[in-house]
């Protein structure tokens, strides 16, 4: 084999065939060299012919992929597919010494080996780590189908140690042991645990372990980001022992841990900080940055300063100080001084009152004087004053000038310095100094001022040639002029001469004047000794001592000295001038003896009424001599006050050195008096034979008056400031014997002052007290106003002293109420959310003129407070303070206030509650995936680390939408908004699928629960994604997944919450929800169970809430149910909550059963949705709904926050209220004011109690009104409001003072003719426009009600001429042919009443043609024949007592038998009475065909003459008695026409006989009379027929058929009541307008005017003589009727409403019939009767002949008349 390889660094291989062997190299990609194999982590790719790198999974791989791997890293497991996993597939089972995973056997889903008995999970079923098809002999299928289960317990006694409880064999676990994971029998460990072998219990991995085999440290996968196999941290990152990835070192650490840096990077110092040094910052990189030169040290950049160099200021910047500018070296460099700042040009701004810059300087005014000279920056001048302070020549003082001369301007003052000097300079000058008009200032006793201290003069001086004195002078420091020496002005000073001191004494050495010390002491600088050398330890100690003390003088004990040696000693001491000075002093000591008495009183001061005893002491010394020779010491005390010698004696043994004799001076008791001072002389003489040794010493003492005891009666007290106060001063002075004390009188000075305000006492008006000098003071009742404190001081004058005391008194209602409060026990622990009712008890208030607060009190702080507004409120702690110290106690005081406003301060109750500390320091762990798909993956959750003493502890977890729908539940202690996942369970692990919430992420409230209900929630947001191909076998693949009834009705909320997002599903949907409402047909549901069933109902119902169709009513029964199960419920733990009786268990029991509410409240407004969409009327539902708001009413209180409940349809906030909460809700302003005074009408309003209300506002966003028959059909989409305020007990709204605002948005886009007006429902269920006023708005409107009824608002029509063009637009024309008006229950009403009125209009035509015909036959035959008609009528007229005239014109019928009736008399108005008016045509009359032949026949067989006067006598006779006028068919004219046939008949007689006419005629009268009395009086009516033919009269319909009137035909009337009956359903569809008074009138005031119109043509046209102008009429009346039509049917189309517009019809139909068959029969016996009494009142009858047309009062009176005669 020949093979040509070529050179190493060969760059492009060939392949090269020798001796018929083909070798390939590979090219590899990192060093470019040709290689027979591909190695490492490379693969040969043979397309290109390199070696190329294997995915970041794989160590070794056939190919570039993942799934190409042939090596793993160790922490990895290689699968079957290739690919590097951190676990094996579920079909395959790891090896883990080789990395690798195998696959299972065929019969196992999961397995441990590869056995067929190595099974874990099977597809049939498991049977002893065996998958089987069937179970064998023995064994049964388990419940979830999915393993085989022993007919009966094998439980073995030992098991394997994995296992607590096991069948079988030992390691077939029945229940795992320990923490191991709960999936018997395999009982594995959980991830982060192994399992040792050995223990039950699982071993926890090392922090850096996220698995791990045989040893906590042994990793087999590294948690996080550590590397494998050891799992420590890459470099620059730390393991903190808890965190799931390392760490970051800081940048400033090379290598760190968790306590900092172990070394430091680069430059860095300070281990384990690493900072870097000053002058340098951490610019983040390798080196350290220095700072620039501006910076002392610095931070982020080199010129951001954290501290400055040198003299520059304000870091960061470090910019030069004022006074200062910035070189070109960057330094700072000093300003001029008379410059506030500059620059290298010169002054920037100026000191002072300096003028300028001026070319760069700053100079003094014209005017000004500068005193630079004098160290100041100022200049004097007019307005400023610069003083210089110099001392004088013998440092007793200074003088001051100004620069110039200056005056002074005197004002009143005590002294010049006084007026010179402001106060805290002249405090400084001393006691009493002295000033001249020269300035000059000498200083006073005792000054305490030094060189260099500032002096402030006061502002009045004026400078010569000035105005206006200084306005500001400079204050300036005392200074010594250059003019004095300060060497020859040194301190100086002298010390007493010693004498040759006593070696044996005391040695003090003091100065004994003072120069140049500007009346002080000189400062002691130091003490030294300068003779004898070497120094003296002793000495040296004591000179320290007094340098330290700089004490003015030196002190030395006894034998300090040595006799013969002379001493030197130096003081330096410096001045107030601040000069120091060097000054010494020199003695020699001797030794001799010495005596000395003096007094040893510890005071000088001693009471009159003591026996005085002064001590004194004689001492002798002798410190050399032990044996002296003999001596005698003669001693006195002389007391000058009285001259007198009180002690004298001598001494001569004992006499050795230190020798004492007490030598006592006592006076007796009330000896001395006050004449101070006393003094006593002590005098000795020591004698012996080599010398004689004097001394002298005084006492001086003083007798001191004692404080007389002054008490005041009573002491410091508190008084009803109602009661009377005595004020009595009681005075012992022991200073007083007893008879001077009996003869002392005493003179009290009182004074007060109020400690509130500061001021002297003031009585109730506002007078200053007054008191006189008595000891006994009274003030009457209410002097003081209440709850002030005043002190009263009564003092006394004693030599010259004066003694006081004082007592405070607080004058107070000592009748303030007790407060008694009710609503927890001491003795019971209550937990943060335990609601507590607390009621108060105040007697006899009204409460609604109290005010309530309460304060929360916590370790002596009040750490929140609140309002409440009755007598009764609910208390949570957890509303208020929750953070309870674990240190401290655990107790917290409720203090409860109630303010009368009668007193001033309020009545105050303290419930001390003692509250259980919920479990503490909980965490939680978990880590989420990189994708949280909801339904697929789950979230891992351990809760740890917390501390508690009552376990065991209880886990659960809750689900709310987002973060502030949790907040805002904790706000309003109403929680209902979760879905509760987990209930609590004793596991602190949590496995949580969960569903995906819109965009939000949903909160995670996890509760840890102590064995006291002490409760605490932990908080965590998650980020769940949504499951973009969810599908239904996704819902059904996690609900297979729960397996407890419990799981599966938590699983319904998440699949209808997911669902509720979803559009699709609707099948699934409609199954989901027929299967949750079979769940509780039984009833059988815990309180728990309930609300998750009924949440998942609402949630299916709110996306589509037609699924409310499917089995309505049980679903509605099943509500009712549980809503009245759950109010029996909570009305038992209501009751126990006000007896302070409900346990904490009891108050989470009480939510659940509240949070059932809200979702009833959901699926109810679902349901009123539906039904407003169906238009079908909603009243069960709104009952129910009502039922809810007083079930939870029922368990509130006053305090309570209301309930608010915003669903899908309905919004709703109800509870309890007070009248102040009602004024705050509803904006009103208070009617109740306060009260004040003490009248006993005041009294009675405090005591008329109130009551509280029921309160609620229903916000309906769907109308349910509208379906109802009262309710307006044109108003569609508006929002309903139903407020209600109750009295408790009543049914009825309470009356409100002032309006109440309800908004309504817009929901569309109204046409520019169209706005909205308020509306309300009235008491009798209609609805009108006028109760509420509407105020319009850009996007709402706003109804103002002053009554509270339901509200909303509805559609106006502004101009009825905008509609009207709508009627007749071309679109109503179009629609025409398209709307179905065959579905319209008024278009075959419309049809039916069209056809009846045509057949009324034919029929009326032709009976007032048949009677217009006869008419005018008949009139015709008058006019031809006048002077018959002439003649009567002259005849009636002649006669003086006649009642009758002519009638006129012939107007009614012309039946056959008319003629044949006699004359009417007038009626009461004086006019004929017209035959038209009275007579209706369809009374039937007596028979009169008989009747007219006996009258034919009687006349012609009797003379006219003789007829006709006694016929008119007789019919005056009759018609006296009776005007029954319905019951014949009478006219005048009639009787005209039979005298004319009368006349006819009497033609062929004598020419002679025609002067006898008159006679003739009355003969005739007399005949028809025969006939005519007889029939009237059978025919009168009685009351009832009189009442009938006035309904004939004025009933629209019945006078139709019954009424002849030629003005107005039978058609005329048939056609007003068709077109009033059409116009008024044209009226409500067209305008759709409810009981809107200001809408009728409207339309009233423009239809009046028309159909007057209307009907005067038709009279004018139908009741012609031409038939051409009749016919003109019919065609007008049929037109008329046919447009109004038109009208009706155009509006019916406009509306476009089938349902809606059938409603309307048939309520207006029912209306009509009710109106004409009830209503209108009814009214008209009313006024039937009212004008048969009001007729016969004169005055009445005089306005009705006016307002009354002439056919209607002719009715009327005769009808009267008529009556009144029967």
């Amino acid at each position: 084999m020949n093979v040509l390889l070529g050179t190493l660094d060969l760059i492009n291989c060939v392949t090269i065939v020798i001796s018929h062997v083909q070798h390939a190299l590979v090219k590899t990609q990192l060093t470019n060299k040709c290689i027979p194999t591909c190695l490492g982590n490379t693969y040969h790719d043979v397309l290109t012919n390199e070696c190329k790198y294997c995915n970041n999974e794989c160590l070794a791989c056939n190919g570039p992929n993942s799934n190409n791997c042939l090596v793993c890293p160790q922490n990895k497991l290689l699968t079957m597919q290739g690919n590097c996993a951190n676990e094996c597939p579920s079909d395959q089972y790891p090896v883990i010494s080789e990395n690798k995973c195998y696959r299972c056997h065929s019969s196992c889903l999961t397995c441990f080996g590869a056995s067929n008995q190595n099974c874990l999970t099977c597809s049939q079923y498991f049977y002893l780590f065996e998958c089987v098809s069937d179970c064998p002999e023995g064994f049964s299928i388990s419940k979830n189908h999915l393993s085989c289960e022993p007919d009966f317990d094998i439980v073995l006694d030992s098991c394997s140690y994995q296992c607590q409880t096991c069948w079988l064999v030992p390691r077939f676990c029945k229940q795992c042991a320990a923490n191991r994971a709960p999936n018997a029998p395999n009982c594995d460990c959980e991830p982060g645990y192994f399992d040792d072998g050995v223990n039950p219990a699982c071993v926890q991995c090392d922090n850096k372990c996220s698995t791990c085999k045989g040893l906590p440290t042994n990793c087999i996968k590294c948690k996080g980001d550590r590397q494998y196999p050891s799992c420590t941290c890459p470099d620059y990152y730390f393991d903190d022992g808890q965190s799931v990835n390392c760490i970051r070192c800081q940048d400033n650490c090379q290598n760190c841990d968790k306590d900092g840096c172990t070394i430091c990077l680069a430059d860095r110092i300070n281990l384990p900080d690493c900072i870097c040094k000053d002058g340098y910052y951490d610019a983040y990189s390798y080196f350290c940055q220095q700072c620039s030169k501006r910076c002392a040290t610095c931070e982020g950049t080199s010129n951001l300063c954290n501290t400055c160099s040198s003299i520059r200021v304000e870091p960061p910047i470090c910019k030069c100080p004022l006074g200062y500018f910035e070189n070109s070296d960057i330094e700072c460099q000093s300003c001029d001084p008379t410059c506030i700042d500059c620059n290298q040009y010169g002054c920037l701004s100026c000191f002072g009152n300096r003028i300028g810059p001026i070319f760069g300087e700053c100079k003094c005014d014209t005017l000004g004087i500068s005193r630079y000279n004098i160290g100041s920056v100022f200049c004097t001048d007019c307005q400023v004053g610069v003083p210089y302070f110099a001392l004088n020549e013998e440092f007793t003082g200074f003088t001051f000038d100004f620069g110039g001369a200056v005056i002074y301007i005197p004002y009143e003052a005590a002294s010049l310095c006084e007026a010179f000097f402001q106060p805290e300079t002249l405090i400084k000058l001393g006691t009493n100094p002295r000033c001249d008009l020269e300035f000059n200032v000498y200083f006073g006793e005792n000054p305490n001022i030094k060189v260099g201290d500032i002096l402030k003069l006061n502002n009045q001086f004026l400078l010569n040639g000035c105005q206006i004195k200084f306005i500001q002078i400079i204050p300036m420091p005392l200074s010594i002029p250059i003019t004095i020496d300060k060497t020859t002005h040194k301190p100086n000073l002298q010390f007493k001469d010693l004498k040759n001191p006593n070696i044996c004494e005391v040695v003090k050495i003091e100065f004994d004047s003072l120069a140049f010390n500007g009346k002080q002491d000189f400062n002691i600088i130091s003490w030294n000794l300068i003779l004898p050398p070497p120094p003296v330890p002793d000495i040296e100690a004591i000179l320290l001592t007094h340098t330290q003390n700089k004490t003015p003088y030196l002190e030395f004990p006894p034998k300090a000295f040595q006799s013969g040696i002379t001493y030197k000693f130096s003081v330096t001491v410096e001045s107030f001038a601040l000069l120091q000075n060097t000054i010494d002093f020199q003695f020699q000591a001797i030794q001799r003896s010495s005596v000395n008495l003096v007094s040893v009183s510890t005071s000088n001061q001693f009471n009159r009424f003591n026996n005085i005893i002064i001590p004194n002491r004689l001492t002798y010394i002798n410190c050399v001599e032990k044996n002296p020779p003999p001596q005698i010491v003669f001693y006195e005390v002389y007391f000058p006050n009285l001259r007198m010698i009180v002690v004298k004696g001598n001494l001569t043994e004992n006499l050795t050195d230190g020798y004492q004799y007490d030598i006592p001076v006592t006076f007796e008791p009330y000896f001395l008096n006050f004449n101070n001072p006393f003094l006593l002389i002590y005098n000795t003489v020591l004698s012996r034979a080599d010398y004689t040794v004097n001394s002298s010493n005084r006492f001086e003492f003083y007798i001191v008056p004692s404080s007389p005891i002054i008490a005041i009666a009573g002491g410091n007290r508190m008084i009803g400031f109602s009661d009377p106060l005595y004020l009595n001063a009681t005075i012992t002075d022991h200073d007083l014997n007893e008879q001077e004390a009996k003869a002392m009188v005493y003179e009290c000075s009182w004074t007060c002052v109020d400690i509130v305000n500061g001021t002297s006492c003031q009585n109730k008006d506002g007078r200053p007290l007054e008191f006189n000098t008595s000891c006994l003071q009274y003030m009457k009742p209410k002097t003081f106003n209440p709850y002030t404190v005043s002190n009263f001081e009564v003092s006394i004058i004693k030599q010259d002293s004066k003694f006081s005391t004082t007592v405070s008194i607080q004058f107070i209602e000592i009748d303030l109420p007790s407060l008694i409060v009710y609503g927890s026990t001491q003795d019971q622990l209550y937990n943060y959310y335990d609601e507590l009712i607390f009621t108060v008890q105040y007697p006899g208030v009204n409460p609604d003129l109290l005010m309530y607060a309460g304060a929360v009190i916590y370790d002596q702080y009040v750490v929140d407070t609140f309002e409440f507004f009755y007598l009764q409120f609910k208390y949570r702690e957890q509303d208020h303070f929750t953070d309870l110290g674990l240190d401290k106690n655990n107790s917290v005081k409720l203090r409860i206030s109630v303010y009368d406003p009668r007193f001033i301060l309020p009545s105050i109750n303290s419930q001390v509650l003692n509250l259980n500390i919920p479990p503490q320091n909980c965490s939680l762990s978990y880590q989420f995936p990189e994708t949280y798909v909801e339904f697929l993956d789950e979230l891992n959750i351990s809760l740890t680390g917390c501390r508690d003493d009552n376990t065991p502890l209880l886990y659960g977890v809750q689900l709310f939408p987002n973060q502030s729908t949790y907040q805002e539940e904790l706000i309003t202690a109403k929680f209902h908004n979760f879905v509760l996942l987990i209930d609590f369970q004793y596991s602190n692990h949590f496995k949580l699928i969960l569903p995906y919430y819109y965009e939000a992420q949903p909160l995670l409230v996890f509760n840890i629960k102590d064995k006291k209900q002490g409760i605490v929630n932990l908080t965590l947001s998650v980020n769940v994604r949504e499951f973009k191909s969810i599908d239904e076998s996704t819902f059904k693949e996690y609900y297979s997944k729960l397996k407890s009834f419990d799981e599966q009705l938590i699983g319904y909320v998440h699949i209808t919450e997911r669902l509720k997002q979803l559009r699709s599903f609707t099948q699934y949907k409609e199954t989901l929800y027929n299967e949750l409402l079979s769940i509780d047909v039984n009833q059988t549901l815990l309180a728990n169970q309930t609300e998750p069933l009924y949440r998942s109902i609402s949630n299916l119902l709110i996306q589509n809430v037609s699924l409310m169709s499917i089995n309505e009513s049980l679903l509605l029964g099943q509500i009712n149910y549980r809503a009245q199960k759950a109010f029996s419920i909570l009305s038992r733990y209501f009751s126990l909550q006000k007896q302070s009786q409900l346990t904490s268990e009891q108050n989470l029991d009480k939510n659940e059963y509240i949070r059932q509410y809200y979702s009833f409240a959901d699926i109810l407004s679902c349901g009123i949705n539906y039904k407003v969409i169906k238009n079908v009327t909603s009243d069960y539902l709104l009952y129910l709904l009502n039922q809810i708001q007083g079930h939870l009413q029922s368990v509130s209180v006053v305090n309570e926050p209301l309930y608010k409940m915003i669903k899908n349809s309905v919004n709703l906030d109800f509870g309890f209220v007070t009248k102040k909460q009602v004024e705050l809700i509803v904006g009103l302003n208070s009617s109740f004011g306060q009260p004040i005074g003490d009248s006993q009408e005041i009294n009675n309003i405090y005591k008329t109690a109130t009551n509280y209300y029921k309160f609620s506002i229903t916000r309906f966003k769907d109308n349910p009104f509208y379906p109802t028959p009262q309710f307006p059909k044109n108003s569609t989409g508006y929002q309903v409001v139903d407020p209600k305020l109750q009295e408790t007990g009543s049914s009825k709204n309470s009356k409100l003072g002032e309006d109440v605002s309800f908004s309504f948005p817009k929901v569309r886009t109204l046409q520019s003719n169209t706005s909205l007006e308020c509306i309300s429902q009235l008491q009798n269920g209609t609805w009108a426009v006028d109760i509420c006023k509407t105020v319009k708005k850009e996007l709402e409107v706003i109804c103002k009600c002053d009554e509270l009824s339901p509200t909303t608002v509805m559609e106006s029509i502004d101009q009825i001429i905008d509609k009207g063009s709508q009627i007749f637009s071309s679109n109503t024309l179009d629609a025409f042919a398209t709307f179905p008006f065959y579905k319209t229950i008024i278009f075959y009403f419309y049809i039916g009443i069209t056809g009846l009125y045509l057949t009324i209009v034919y029929w009326g035509m032709r009976v007032d043609t048949q009677i217009f015909s006869q008419i005018n036959i008949q009139q015709e035959q008058g006019v031809n024949q006048p002077e018959v008609k002439n003649t009567v009528e002259s005849k009636l007229i002649k006669r003086q007592d006649s009642k009758y005239t002519k009638t006129g014109q012939l107007r009614d019928s012309s039946i056959e038998y008319q003629h044949n009736l006699p004359l009417f008399k007038r009626n009461m108005f004086g006019t004929g009475l017209s035959y038209g008016a009275i007579i209706l045509n369809k009374l039937k009359p007596i028979n009169f065909s008989k009747q007219q032949s006996n009258i034919k026949q009687a006349t012609l067989e009797t003379k006219p003459e003789e007829k006709s006067n006694k016929d008119l006598n007789k019919i005056d006779s009759l018609f006296s008695q009776s005007q029954v006028l319905q019951s014949t068919r009478i006219i005048k004219q009639g009787l005209f026409n039979k005298q004319e046939e009368l006349v006819k008949q009497d033609e062929p007689l004598k020419q002679e006989e025609e002067q006898s006419k008159d006679q003739k005629l009355q003969r005739q009268l007399t005949i028809q009379d025969i006939g005519l009395k007889s029939m009237l009086y059978k025919q009168l009516i009685t009351n009832s027929k009189a009442f009938i033919e006035f309904l004939k009269f004025f009933h629209q319909i019945l006078q139709i058929f019954y009424k002849d009137d030629p003005i107005k035909p039978r058609s005329l009337r048939a056609s007003i009541v068709y077109v009033s009956f059409l116009g008024g359903m044209a009226l409500i569809y067209v305008f759709q307008q409810p009981n809107n008074v200001s809408f009728t009138i409207a339309i009233s005031v423009l239809t009046a005017p028309a159909n007057k119109i209307y009907q005067i043509v038709l009279e004018k046209t139908l009741s012609n003589k031409s038939k051409t102008v009749r016919m003109i009429g019919v065609i007008i009346m049929i037109g008329g009727a046919a447009f109004i039509s038109y009208i009706m049917l155009a509006g019916l189309v406009l509306m476009n409403q089938i349902e809606q517009s059938n409603q309307m019809s048939l309520i207006f139909i029912g209306a009509f019939a009710v109106d004409n068959l009830i209503y209108s029969p009814l009214s008209l016996l009313f006024t039937y009767f009212i004008h048969m009494d009001i007729i016969r009142i004169p005055f009445l009858q005089t306005i009705l002949q006016k307002i009354l047309d002439e056919k209607t009062k002719e009715f009327l009176f005769g009808l009267a008349d008529n009556i009144r005669q029967s």
